[in-house]
């Protein structure tokens, strides 16, 4: 399946001109490289977020929507229905303008309670379906390292091409058979245009009215304000200046209309036919490390046929997921067993960057993790780049992946154990217990992981 999906992008790419690529590693050019962008479009902005606030990132990125709108530009957002946390009255601000146009995936029903597990893990920004980042970075704070208390160390790639191209196809397909329109309660068009009844509950009416008008004019101020900071700023540099071309830069996803459980056209098998084409060497960036049985068995494979396997995760001291944690704690030992060459983030940031690299060559970036959860319960999304051997792409990933080991801990090499209880000494006696009832407790949910 994947080897056809390469084949038919490669054909495509004959015509359309050679792909480009960078990455955004740091959060200055994450950020930078988005604003960019969007002040850019001229036709249409098609994006999906997952993880939003109402901070100054979050507002900021909407403010800049919204002004794009303003000048013309058709702007189609997707948020997760679980895990966005705008609130209603930027929302409603949003929809009150007629070119901006916002659906919701899988919000919570009280009646199929169970279905509240699925979401939409996928984050892109998609330019005129010309141009796209793709990553793990959610639209909030910590994730740009403004968060005072805890910040996501983390990883996109800005895309310009087939692969472009064809992540818009694919978000126009889900956002016409898989989105719900948002909830908006008080802020609701029916709200504001019902006439309000009797006099006695006419003035609460009334009320509830006017303050849901002053909400969304205080949402617009907001956002007035976070634009006319980022429009004093000077933002002169070409993105995609002096990047070198590539061939063809294939899109990964499942199915757009489908569920992620049905067989057909999954991520994850389209993720372990890429894994498994590794020759020499295989290298890993991820949060967290519950694979996929299926996953596991082509990471044995490999290591069996000499092929060298090196991770870098989080470490008890650096995860933002205790349940995750656990599950990797699980597992850990296993992995090392067979022969994976493993590290710890040691560190009070988190890294949440999802990338593999392949003989030094072929690069994947996305938003899955290497857990069950992104493999059959979520969806995701991820490009794979082809680049030659030791080209500008695979070196460069080398270089900030091994600044990353600098701050890391070796806790496995050669199917031996290294230091050995070092990163438990350095959390709190609380949270190693609730490490080690959640590992008792891990029958119960480890399909949720």
């Amino acid at each position: 399946m994947f080897w056809g999906v390469l084949l038919i992008s490669i054909l495509l790419s004959l015509s359309a001109g050679a792909d480009q690529a960078r990455y955004l590693v740091t959060s200055r050019d994450a950020l930078n490289a988005r604003i960019r962008l969007i002040q850019e479009a001229k036709y249409n902005i098609s994006a999906e977020y997952f993880i939003t606030s109402d901070d100054s990132i979050s507002v900021t990125e909407l403010g800049l929507l919204r002004d794009a709108a303003r000048r013309g530009v058709e702007v189609n957002l997707a948020f997760d229905g679980l895990a966005a946390g705008t609130s209603k009255k930027f929302i409603a601000a949003l929809l009150m303008e007629p070119r901006i146009h916002i659906l919701y995936f899988n919000q919570f029903n009280i009646f199929h309670p169970l279905e509240a597990f699925k979401r939409n893990h996928s984050k892109q920004l998609n330019i005129d379906g010309e141009r796209v980042i793709i990553g793990g970075r959610n639209v909030t704070e910590a994730y740009y390292g403004l968060d005072p208390k805890k910040n996501f160390l983390d990883l996109d790639v800005l895309v310009k091409g087939q692969g472009a191209k064809e992540a818009r196809d694919y978000f126009d397909v889900f956002w016409k058979t898989s989105l719900q329109l948002p909830y908006l309660y008080n802020f609701a068009d029916k709200e504001f245009n019902a006439a309000c009844g009797t006099r006695e509950d006419m003035d609460g009416c009334e009320r509830r009215k006017i303050e849901s008008r002053l909400q969304i004019a205080q949402a617009n101020h907001l956002m007035d304000l976070a634009t006319e900071r980022v429009y004093a700023l000077e933002n002169p540099l070409d993105w995609l200046e002096e990047v070198e071309d590539f061939g063809p830069i294939v899109f990964l996803s499942n199915l757009p209309d489908k569920k992620v459980s049905e067989t057909e056209h999954r991520l994850i098998d389209q993720f372990n036919s890429f894994l498994s084409q590794a020759k020499e060497e295989v290298i890993i960036l991820t949060p967290y490390v519950v694979p996929l049985a299926e996953t596991l068995d082509v990471i044995e494979d490999l290591l069996k046929k000499g092929v060298k396997i090196k991770i870098l995760t989080n470490s008890i001291k650096s995860s933002d997921t205790a349940p995750a944690q656990a599950g990797y704690l699980d597992i850990k030992n296993y992995i090392i067993g067979i022969g994976v060459e493993l590290y710890e983030f040691d560190s009070s940031s988190t890294i949440h960057g999802k990338a593999v690299l392949i003989d030094k060559k072929d690069v994947l970036v996305g938003s899955p993790n290497l857990d069950i959860r992104s493999a059959i319960i979520n969806r995701e999304i991820a490009v794979v780049v082809h680049d030659r051997p030791g080209g500008n792409f695979s070196s460069e990933f080398e270089i900030f992946f091994n600044n990353y080991l600098k701050e890391s801990l070796l806790v496995g090499k050669d199917h031996q154990i290294f230091n050995e209880g070092f990163m438990e000494k350095q959390v709190t006696d609380l949270t190693k217990l609730k490490l080690k009832v959640l590992q008792i407790l891990l029958p119960l949910y480890r399909n949720q992981l």
